[in-house]
């Protein structure tokens, strides 16, 4: 069986799909709705920032081209040991 005939089989994943976009949506107005400044990262990398962090942050340091930077970038070096606890907790 193809990739394209798994789709015909599964009849849910579509609404599965749908219901992920939603989830995401509901997730992303959530955090903007937070009055904290935060940034999301994967693997020390940004893929999120909340639009408060550009005011906390100078414009050079954090900017809306930020996703995909590493996150250590634009924190200052007297914070980086503490953000570096935070990130590496399991």
């Amino acid at each position: 069986m193809d990739a394209e005939d798994s789709r015909d089989v599964d009849p849910f994943g579509a609404d599965v799909a749908s219901a992920w976009r939603e989830s995401e949506a509901n997730f992303f107005r959530l955090l903007d709705s937070s009055p904290d400044a935060f940034v999301l990262h994967r693997e020390r990398r940004i893929v999120y920032t909340r639009s408060r962090a550009y005011s906390r942050c100078s414009a050079t340091r954090l900017s809306p081209r930020s996703p995909g930077d590493p996150i250590f970038e634009f924190v200052s070096t007297a914070y980086r040991a503490l953000v570096a606890d935070r990130v590496f907790q399991t």
